[in-house]
């Protein structure tokens, strides 16, 4: 009995023993994380929390004389690094133009604002702490005319990319931007960077390169489409079936056309002129000389005159020009300024009015069948009748002439030759006179007109259209 008692003592004692060590244990353990948590708060009292960023510069566990340092250093160390094409990169350091920095901002009292006591449950901010930086600007001037951005020997000027054409096709190169910098405007860029200890210029982001604002890799393609499009075109010159036609193709287009300095695609005129002048040696025939089978069935070679096919190069030219640009395929006859009645070696048709000097006669055909035929008095010797083959031009009924030496209305006037109502030359329906043929012409003849009998310049001007020859000639 008296041992159990004695044993419950014992342990009632020893459990008092281990609850007082328990609460010094706590009691001690609280007191060294108090002396140390007012340790570390103590240490923050002179150096920056965790996370305490001062223009941008990671200051953690820094005392304010050591973010002076290190502010003061970055300063010493400082470079602009300017990024140009071609993967060159050039620097303007702190000592190439004798840069320097003043702090004008109080570093220490931002230490001294900041919750050292609450170091565990906060970190430190973001501040800014106003700085003064200056530079030497001849200094600055010197490096800046002696980057090689800059040398005029190595900058190249922009330059629009190769355009080439083989086997029908255009293709484009590639773009050439060059290097041609404007000085003044990197300039400008690169003191403002200095002046804001900013650390990178890039030419090329910054737009200081000097180039054709037009310049793209889009403006060349559509370029080349065009070209393309030009030199797919296949223009057709037609002659009635009676000639073999002319194509134009892009082997032929091709030769025609350039690009210049702005991109513009430009035209060879001359080339496209001198090609239709080609043309026209083989198809012109007016005032050519012809071989005529006369109504005597004798062959006569006859020269002059104003009849015949005639180009008008000009307009045909620029007709090409726009039918290239039109970009389709075109078939279509030459533009003319005058017309003949068929293409070849016989370009005077079946339908023409035959004038003989020598034997004073006229001989009118329609579609190959003569409609009628005279005598006729034609111009004297002191005003003869021009020899060749003329157009008929126009036709008048009850004409009045006006001239000095021949004043009257006649009933039939149909112009072949002359410029002007005073100069014209033509057949002369004559109701008059009555002495036709012969040799009436010699002592009694016209100014130069054909007078016929009436009833044949009516049926003349009645059967007749205007633009068919009029063959003038002498002999059999």
């Amino acid at each position: 009995m008296d041992t159990d008692i004695l044993k419950d003592n014992t342990n009632k004692k020893d459990k008092k023993s281990k609850k007082r060590i328990i609460i010094l244990s706590s009691i001690i353990t609280i007191i060294v994380i108090a002396v140390i948590y007012l340790s570390v708060s103590v240490y923050f009292q002179y150096f920056f929390l965790k996370g305490t960023t001062i223009n941008g510069i990671d200051c953690s566990f820094k005392s304010a004389e050591a973010v002076k340092e290190i502010l003061e250093d970055n300063i010493r160390t400082y470079y602009l690094q300017i990024v140009e094409r071609n993967n060159t990169i050039e620097h303007v350091t702190a000592e190439d133009i004798k840069l320097q920095m003043t702090i004008d901002g109080d570093i220490e009292k931002l230490l001294k604002e900041q919750n050292s006591y609450g170091w565990l449950f906060s970190k430190g901010g973001s501040h800014t702490v106003e700085t003064t930086v200056t530079y030497d600007e001849s200094a600055l001037n010197s490096r800046f005319n002696t980057l090689a951005c800059l040398d005029e020997e190595k900058m190249t000027d922009a330059s629009p990319p190769e355009i080439t054409y083989s086997d029908g096709t255009y293709t484009v190169g590639t773009l050439n931007p060059g290097t041609r910098v404007d000085t003044q405007k990197l300039k400008a860029v690169i003191t403002e960077a200095v002046s804001n200890m900013e650390s990178e210029v890039n030419i090329e982001k910054e737009g200081l390169y000097l180039v054709n604002s037009n310049d793209s890799d889009e403006k060349y393609t559509m370029l080349v489409n065009t070209l393309n499009k030009y030199v797919g075109v296949t223009i057709t010159l037609t002659f009635n079936g009676e000639l073999d036609p002319v194509v134009i193709d892009e082997s032929i287009i091709s030769g025609w056309l350039s690009v210049d300095s702005d991109c513009n695609i430009v035209f060879d005129t001359e080339a496209i002129e001198a090609f239709v002048g080609n043309i026209s040696k083989d198809i012109e025939t007016m005032g050519q000389s012809r071989v005529f089978t006369n109504s005597y069935g004798n062959e006569i070679n006859i020269s002059g005159g104003d009849y015949g096919w005639w180009i008008s190069e000009g307009t045909e030219a620029e007709a090409i020009i726009n039918d290239i640009k039109g970009g389709t395929d075109v078939e279509r006859e030459l533009n003319y300024l005058q017309t003949a009645a068929s293409h070849g070696d016989n370009d005077l048709g079946d339908t023409y009015i035959e004038i003989n000097l020598m034997t004073q006669h006229l001989f009118c055909y329609k579609e190959g069948s003569l409609i009628t035929e005279c005598d006729i008095i034609s111009g004297s010797n002191s005003n003869p009748t021009p020899t060749g083959i003329y157009r008929m031009r126009f036709m008048f009924t009850n004409y009045t002439f006006n001239r000095a030496y021949f004043n009257r209305t006649v009933p039939y006037w149909m112009v072949f030759y002359g410029n002007d109502a005073d100069t014209n030359i033509g057949i002369v329906g004559c109701d008059w006179r009555n002495d036709f043929g012969g040799t009436t012409y010699l002592y009694n003849g016209s100014y130069g007109s054909i007078y016929i009998p009436n009833e044949n310049a009516a049926v003349i001007y009645r059967e007749i259209p205007n633009d068919i020859p009029v063959i003038i000639y002498k002999g059999y």
